[in-house]
Formats: structure tokens, C-alpha cells, sequence
């Protein structure tokens, strides 16, 4: 019977769904940028390492599912390499927590809890795991409840919060989030608030280094949601990408401008098993 990945991971109603289609951005001009992001992903980037140091490139999608506490959250992963790689890999080192990493169906890798594992290990022997449904530009599904507590920017009166990233063209994208509050006269506050807010930080020093990302903003509240809307040509994806490396962890890996994920300087091990990058 086949499975989505949600309900493999046995996401909750009151659980956060993250959904990154790396198949999508593999295929966008600025995918190779991403690699140091997904690998710097809070909680995760140590296990994500651990089954490819290449996530665009051997990667079609990652789930991750849970509250916001990465000791409870669960993944799953597509891979697009041999299974016989991705055993190796996971054999020859760990990640430094106390999750099950396993690859118990055909490019399919999962890393749980070690209270989750025999029950996700039981599903996986009886239902095939299907590839997640989505729009072929989706990019990236975020699904959470409580969304101020992820993201200090939105009102605490915002309820739910959906984030859908769009592929678009000519290197583009578009992000769209839709806030679920408990009427209009909430969802019209958390309007006010936020487009208060992007004004407020959308000064002469951001609008140069983004070249305006926030210019294409709209907040508008409909009944009991708000609609925002942000579109970004590829010029501003790569400012906003220049900016953003300047905060990834010391140890994130580089990204060498005009190559792609496999061409990279060679790699040297280190004695804790995890790849040291040239500077």
C-alpha cells in the first residue's frame, strides 16, 4: 500500500511538516547554492551529511516532521544514488545522535527517535513509501502550527502558517504564505503588523543589498487568512544568497561559484570521519 511520507513519519496535527524538493531545485540555475544550507539545517545538518555531502545533486526530496524540538522530529529522504553507496555511507560513521538511520526500502533512506523507530520500521516492511504529491515548481511545502514561535517576525494571533516556495522562471522564484487566524479582525491586525514590520526594516541599506527584494511584497488579510506574497528575480535570489552564507556556521562547506555539486575541490577526512573543506 503506498504511503506518503507524512503519514509514515506519523505527523500530528499540532507537528510542523517541513517538505524540501530538492528535485526542483536541482533544476533552477541557483541550486548548487543550496547545498550549504541544506546541510546547515538546525538539528540535522549532521545526520543530512551523513547520507550525502551533495544533497542537491543526490538528493529528490526531504520530510522532516515533528514538534520544535529536533530529538523528536523524524525524517525521510529520496535518494538518487545506489543503495549500495548510501549503505556504505551510514556504515562507516555516525552522526552524533542517538537517531535510527536507516535505508530499509530502495532509495529510501529515514532517521527517527529511537522511541519512533520499531513503529516507522514496521510500516516501512508493510507499505511502499510514495513520492510526496505536489506542483512540479514547488520547492518547498512548510506546514506549522504556531508559526510565531518558529518565526518571531509573524503576531502571535496568526494560528497556522503555510509557506509555499515556487520555481519560477528566468531563475526566479516566488514565495507565498498563507496565516490562518480566528477572524478577520485578527487576520486584518496580523496584516498590519507584518507589512508595518517590512517597511520598518526595508531601509536605504536593504533595499541595496537585496536590490529591493521587499519592494514586491503584498500583505493582504481575506476573512479569516492573510495572503502574502513575495516574488524575487534570479538577481535577487543571488543577493539574498550572498547575504544569508555570511551566517551558516564556520563549518558549513563552501560553495565555489560556476561549478556544480560535483565538482568540487577534492575533500580531505578527518579524524571524526566528517569532510574538511579548503578554504
Amino acid at each position: 500500500v503506498p504511503l506518503a511520507p507524512a503519514a509514515l513519519l506519523a505527523a500530528g496535527a499540532d507537528e510542523a511538516n517541513v517538505l524540501l524538493r530538492l528535485s526542483v531545485a536541482r533544476a533552477h540555475p541557483l541550486g548548487p547554492r543550496l547545498d550549504p544550507f541544506v546541510l546547515a539545517w538546525p538539528g540535522w545538518g549532521a545526520t543530512i551529511r551523513r547520507i550525502s555531502e551533495h544533497p542537491v545533486a543526490e538528493l529528490d526530496w526531504i520530510d522532516v516532521v515533528g514538534p520544535r524540538d529536533p530529538a523528536s522530529e523524524r525524517l525521510a529522504a529520496r535518494t538518487r544514488v545506489d543503495d549500495a553507496t548510501i549503505d556504505a555511507r551510514l556504515a562507516s560513521h555516525g552522526d552524533g545522535t542517538l537517531r535510527r538511520v536507516v535505508r530499509e526500502q530502495p532509495n529510501l533512506v529515514t532517521a527517527v527517535p529511537p522511541a519512533s523507530a520499531d513503529a516507522l520500521l514496521a510500516a516501512l516492511r508493510t507499505s511502499r513509501v510514495a513520492d510526496p504529491e505536489a506542483e512540479d515548481d514547488l520547492g518547498l511545502l512548510a506546514d506549522a502550527p504556531h508559526p510565531h514561535a518558529f518565526f518571531a517576525v509573524i503576531p502571535d494571533e496568526a494560528k497556522r502558517g503555510v509557506l509555499r516556495v515556487f520555481a519560477r522562471g528566468a531563475g526566479g522564484a516566488e514565495a507565498r504564505l498563507e496565516l490562518a487566524c480566528d477572524g478577520p479582525e485578527a487576520a486584518a491586525k496580523v496584516a498590519g503588523e507584518l507589512w508595518a514590520e517590512a517597511e520598518r526594516v526595508n531601509g536605504v541599506a536593504v533595499k541595496l543589498l537585496t536590490l529591493d527584494l521587499l519592494g514586491g511584497l503584498t500583505v493582504e488579510p481575506a476573512g479569516p487568512d492573510v495572503h502574502v506574497r513575495l516574488p524575487a528575480t534570479r538577481e535577487q535570489l543571488e543577493a539574498l544568497a550572498t547575504l544569508a552564507s555570511g551566517m551558516l556556521p564556520a563549518d558549513a562547506p563552501l560553495y565555489f561559484e560556476g561549478t556544480g555539486a560535483h565538482d568540487r575541490p577534492p575533500h580531505k577526512e578527518t579524524h571524526h570521519g566528517r569532510q574538511a573543506h579548503p578554504p
